[in-house]
């Protein structure tokens, strides 16, 4: 019988996450496929229209921006917290006591049609973290039901996450590894996420291939892995880490930009638009060819919607002669065929615009000849028919194959490669950083290929790799960046395996273990929150109020002040005030008009500010309340308030994840103080006297035999003592301490520390050593901590 109950459990649990995974997978895909088939049509019709008339490259994207826009900012989908890349917005509902993964029931609605537009008609942006969002916002009205079965939000929030990208990138396993990572800054991987995520990615996966015929996303990536080639991986993880620290640092700047720019929000992703779409109009113009008769633009052989250039497989994979990525001299070979939904590329020109996956194949398709020096390069205008043995061109199905005909030297070709890189990192982080909806996976990935094939030709002229063989630096540098810019390596190195083939499986792992190390203190989504999240609403009293009215108004309220007004001055009276002027003097609440012991409110700061900067605003000045004013009105219209409780309190996923990570190896003995020792007979007005004294916010109550009975804080005091008005003389502590049973061993991290806050929902943990408690840490010492990084 011992051992059945265990397993009993086990299988019940895991049947709950089955059912739910599948449930969730199935949908997810669903609506993912819908979105994709809608998104490549739309993207087929733009490119088609930019084939035209180039003019159309900067007006389609421009209205593209202002529909999506519209979509975004109008008030009804406000609350479906659209703009940005999307994960950004998912951390924080995640990590969110009350919401624990839930979003809106507009978010899934407002980011399918925002993205569509912006980013189909041309603006640059991705598709896989809104993909995740555009899961989660779908499940979310489910959700209640979805529990019922046995999964808590949170998993069923992963789940749906999962769903999404997997049905997007077509890929059976990672999703849930990666989601996990995402939400988790790479700390950590709760297997309980992990698992209901990859059940879910792998629905997911099955209902795309199995009810759209689905194909895989990138195709087949020629590579064959040689053991000295790995030191090479890591030198290319090393440079991915910087490239993935230049691509967040821009986007960040981008972000901060249009947040302090004034102007509507539904005009700044405008200005992210139109900035791109000119630059793209000048580069996607410049004559590269001639043909004869007249001189061709990098446009001219774009297909239309008629036709698209594909690059794929054809016969075995093992056999090189039937790839049907090269002809009989060894050179790509690119066959002409109609455009279907399911196919993922919509042109085959180079550019920053649009989702750019084709970046992708031009990076993988580049060829180096040592003997000549030249790189023959995937651009559609300068494609050539491509000839057989017989004299003939290649066919397949009555199509026409076609080669690289563009032959650039060397250095050219890397340069080309590193200024389109560079044009997608300024694209990418100005649109989406304009209040727009954008995605950051896929061009992470788009920019690590484009590093990465510049880095394999470099190796290739100096004679380190075979000239043929670099595809292996395209696709591990692709998801190399990505790992570094979301803190999720083990996810993107499956993800490299599964997209690329399992000759990748050991170099992806040391390149995006070695990007992840580089890059790890900083995360592309570092969307501070504001203090508008935490803050709570002001409760203005008279000057004729008592204190012992006071103190019942913040015990019922739940809040640790409470304002007045004095003629033209804002006053504030905290708990902390009435222990120490009140309790712990013994004087009597009823009979002192709480005006006697308020403080003007000399600090205050806008709705705008984080909860980082208020924290640093707290600590600076030694004050524990902060009034918050609307930005751009009177400074004396108080809108809310929040004190260092509701900072120590708030979830640590409201703080910018980067401050999570570089704090996050501090070890709890470096951060907690000391014991604050008192005898579980002592009354309050003594324990009151002791820390309004010591100026600390709680003491620990221990037993006679020198055991940890408990805690008692100032709320404590506040609402068991004040607000009833007792006598503190008269009341023990031992009768108001609250138990205190969980501990954390010396040694510990931040980290562990924050794992045991979040789970437990506590706010002080007693660090233990050898059987004894050495000090203490609260959620307000870790909070400071990590707002000091």
């Amino acid at each position: 019988m011992a051992f059945w109950h265990p397993f009993k459990a086990a299988v019940t649990e895991f049947v709950q996450i089955l059912i739910a995974s599948v449930i969730v997978g199935a949908i997810s895909g669903t609506i993912i496929q819908v979105f994709l088939k809608l998104f490549f049509k739309l993207q087929d019709w733009t490119f088609g229209m930019f084939v035209q008339n180039h003019i159309y490259i900067i007006i389609i994207p421009l209205i593209g921006a202002l529909i999506a826009s519209i979509i975004l900012h109008s008030k009804w989908s406000k609350s479906g917290h659209g703009w940005g890349p999307g994960p950004d917005i998912m951390i924080k509902e995640f990590h969110d006591d009350v919401k624990q993964g839930k979003s809106h029931w507009s978010a899934g609605i407002v980011k399918f049609f925002a993205q569509l537009i912006g980013i189909g008609m041309g603006n640059s942006g991705g598709l896989v973290g809104p993909a995740a969002r555009i899961g989660q916002g779908f499940i979310t009205p489910l959700m209640p039901y979805l529990e019922k079965i046995g999964n808590n939000r949170r998993q069923i929030a992963v789940m749906a996450m999962a769903g999404g990208i997997a049905g997007l990138l077509r890929t059976p396993v990672g999703a849930g590894v990666f989601v996990t990572e995402l939400l988790h800054g790479g700390v950590r991987i709760p297997k309980k996420y992990a698992i209901g995520g990859e059940l879910a990615g792998m629905t997911a996966f099955a209902t795309s291939v199995i009810a759209f015929d689905a194909n895989p996303f990138f195709g087949y990536l020629p590579y064959t892995l040689e053991i000295s080639h790995l030191w090479w991986f890591a030198v290319l993880g090393f440079l991915a880490g910087i490239t993935a620290l230049i691509f967040i640092k821009t986007f960040q700047f981008s972000v901060g930009f249009f947040e302090n720019l004034n102007a509507p929000v539904y005009v700044k992703p405008l200005i992210g638009s139109i900035i791109p779409a000119a630059l793209a109009f000048i580069l996607l113009t410049i004559p590269v060819g001639d043909a004869g008769d007249k001189i061709l633009t990098s446009f001219d052989k774009v297909a239309t919607g008629d036709n698209f250039l594909i690059l794929g497989c054809y016969g075995d994979k093992n056999d090189q002669s039937k790839i049907a990525g090269k002809d009989a001299s060894g050179r790509t070979l690119y066959i002409e065929d109609e455009f279907g939904d399911n196919l993922p590329y919509s042109h085959s020109t180079p550019t920053h615009l649009g989702f750019a996956a084709d970046n992708v194949r031009m990076s993988k398709s580049a060829e180096y000849d040592p003997q000549t020096g030249l790189v023959t390069m995937m651009i559609a205008s300068q494609l050539e028919p491509a000839i057989g043995e017989d004299g003939k061109q290649i066919e397949k199905n009555g199509m026409g194959g076609y080669v690289n005909g563009l032959k650039l030297p060397v250095l050219a070709a890397i340069g080309l490669l590193l200024l389109i890189m560079f044009g997608k990192i300024f694209a990418n982080s100005w649109y989406v950083g304009s209040f727009a909806s954008g995605g950051m996976v896929m061009p992470a990935m788009i920019v690590g290929s484009l590093m990465g094939g510049a880095f394999g030709l470099t190796l290739a002229h100096f004679g380190f790799v075979e000239p043929g063989n670099i595809g292996g630096y395209v696709g591990v540098g692709a998801l190399s960046v990505l790992a570094a810019m979301t803190n999720a390596p083990i996810g993107c190195a499956i993800f490299t395996l599964v997209l690329f083939g399992y000759p990748f499986a050991v170099p992806a792992l040391i390149g995006t273990m070695v990007a992840y190390q580089v890059a790890k203190f900083e995360t592309i989504y570092e969307i501070s929150t504001t203090v508008e999240k935490i803050m709570h609403k002001p409760i203005l009293i008279g000057l004729e109020t008592t204190v012992l009215k006071s103190a019942e108004i913040m015990t019922e309220e739940g809040i640790s002040s409470v304002l007045m007004r004095d003629k033209e001055k804002t006053k504030v009276v905290t708990e902390r005030d009435i222990l120490k002027n009140i309790v712990a003097e013994n004087k009597e609440p009823s009979g002192i008009k709480v005006s006697e012991i308020a403080k003007e409110a000399s600090y205050r700061a806008d709705n705008t500010t984080t909860i980082e900067e208020a924290a640093d605003i707290l600590d600076k000045h030694r004050i524990r309340h902060l009034p918050i004013f609307e930005k751009g009105k009177d400074e004396d219209t108080i809108v809310g308030i929040i004190t260092s409780r509701d900072i120590a309190e708030a979830p640590f996923g409201y703080f910018r994840r980067s401050k999570i990570g570089r704090s996050g190896e501090i070890k709890v003995e470096d951060i907690m103080h000391g014991v604050t020792v008192v005898d579980p007979e002592m009354s309050v007005l003594d324990a009151a006297k002791i820390m309004a004294e010591k100026d600390v916010d709680s003491i620990n109550v221990f037993t006679k035999s020198g055991g940890l009975h408990g805690i008692v804080t100032e709320r404590d005091i506040l609402t068991k003592v004040a607000a009833r008005n007792l006598s503190p003389r008269d009341v023990r502590i031992v009768d108001i301490a609250s138990g205190l049973t969980i501990t954390i061993t010396a040694g510990k991290t931040i980290n562990d520390a924050i794992e045991i806050f979040e789970e437990s929902r506590i706010r002080h943990l007693p660090v233990m050593k050898e059987g004894r408690v050495i000090g203490v840490i609260t959620t307000r010492d870790v909070a400071n901590a990590v707002a000091a990084w």
